[in-house]
C-alpha cells in the first residue's frame, strides 16, 4: 500500500506552474520521507524546465523524532540532474 501524496503532488504542481509563468529558475527541495520510486513516478513528471527538484529524506527514529529533526545526525540531499551549473 502506498501513502496519500495528494498534498505533496498538489504543491509541486502549483509551484511548477507559477514558476513556469514567471519564467524564473527554482531549486525545489522536498524534505520528507517517501517510498522509493515516489519522486521519479509522482513528482518529477509535475516539474518543468524551470524547476530543479532535490530530495532531502528525513532520517528519524521512533521515540526521538523531534530531536532527530532538530539535530540530525547527518543531512542527505539528492537530485537527478547531472548539470552542475546553478539554476
Amino acid at each position: 500500500m502506498d501513502f496519500d501524496y495528494s498534498y505533496l503532488t498538489s504543491a509541486i504542481a502549483e509551484v511548477s506552474n507559477e514558476i513556469s509563468r514567471a519564467r524564473k529558475a527554482l531549486v525545489l527541495v522536498v524534505m520528507s520521507t517517501v517510498l522509493p520510486g515516489t519522486n521519479r513516478r509522482n513528482l518529477v513528471p509535475l516539474t518543468n524546465e524551470y524547476v530543479r527538484l532535490y530530495y532531502n529524506p528525513s532520517f528519524i527514529a521512533m521515540g526521538t523524532a523531534i530531536q532527530d529533526f532538530l539535530d540530525p545526525e547527518f543531512v542527505l540531499i539528492g537530485e537527478k540532474d547531472h548539470d552542475p551549473s546553478p539554476v
